[in-house]
């Protein structure tokens, strides 16, 4: 196994000596969220053949927290045209999902549907003011609109509490600034 595009011929790390048919593969020492191919190979020690390498398996590696303070500011400018590593989705109603464009993410309303953009974990324990800022716009679609709500919850399993709420029915750009409050290191 090894960094995604790595040769199993010359590069890796091996391991050997593995007599059932399920390995696990250390996620140590690679960085969050990083790309690891894994190879098999199998290998008949009384004749001292192998088998051609199979693969690879490509797995991401778990996304860690974020640490941000004055000195190391987050931000997300979806300028990919896919949702950004370590963000993740929840379909709440309906099977509408985001979709991502260059330079911003934009849920398709459809009646009734509706869907949190999740970040990723921040580490908000230094000492400090934290907020968040953002564009956004709410247009009205023949009579139903968009609602944008922000919520944040201080770990994984805590309840989401809201924030606020924006519906300026516009397709103009409106810009928010809001404090968050309770700042964990797993917000």
């Amino acid at each position: 196994y090894g960094l995604q595009g790595f040769d199993p011929e010359n590069e890796g790390t091996a391991i050997s000596g593995i007599a059932t048919t399920t390995a696990t593969v250390p996620t140590a020492g690679f960085p969050s969220a990083t790309t690891v191919d894994v190879y098999v190979q199998a290998s008949c020690s009384v004749t001292g053949t192998s088998t051609d390498w199979v693969g690879p398996v490509s797995f991401v590696t778990p996304c860690s927290a974020i640490t941000v303070n004055a000195d190391n500011p987050y931000t997300e400018a979806f300028n990919s045209g896919s949702m950004p590593m370590c963000w993740g989705e929840e379909i709440i109603t309906g099977s509408t999902s985001w979709d991502f464009y260059s330079g911003y993410a934009h849920f398709n309303y459809t009646p009734g549907a509706s869907a949190r953009l999740v970040s990723p974990v921040f580490n908000l324990s230094t000492t400090g003011a934290y907020q968040v800022e953002f564009d956004h716009a709410e247009p009205d679609y023949s009579g139903g609109a968009d609602s944008l709500w922000l919520y944040y919850r201080t770990s994984a399993t805590a309840e989401w509490v809201r924030l606020g709420q924006y519906g300026n029915h516009s397709s103009s750009m409106e810009h928010a600034i809001v404090l968050l409050p309770n700042p964990s290191a797993t917000y």
